[in-house]
């Protein structure tokens, strides 16, 4: 049961703050989150999943290696492409 208590301590470390005429609102909305989650839980301890289910890895597909682009292929429609084969691109981050 999510208590006022409890709700107050989430808004503190949450940092969210909350009304308090919406304080019975999120207390059913968390605890209905809580109880989906423990649903989950709990499917991952059944043993739901027959050994048909599984994967028999030795039925795996085998890689096999195809050629790739070349360098220049890569790069064909890219404005910010240089002449050695890189990427410039613009400055994101502001000093």
């Amino acid at each position: 049961m999510i208590t006022d208590e409890l709700l107050i301590k989430l808004e503190r470390l949450s940092k969210v703050i909350l009304s308090q005429g919406s304080y019975e609102k999120y207390k059913v909305d968390i605890s209905n989150i809580l109880e989906l989650v423990n649903n989950i839980s709990n499917l991952g301890n059944s043993n739901s999943l027959s050994n048909q289910d599984s994967i028999n890895f030795n039925e795996c597909r085998n890689d096999v290696v195809e050629s790739g682009l070349t360098v220049e292929e890569a790069l064909q429609n890219s404005i910010y492409r240089t002449s050695d084969g890189y990427i410039k691109i613009p400055k994101v981050v502001s000093d």
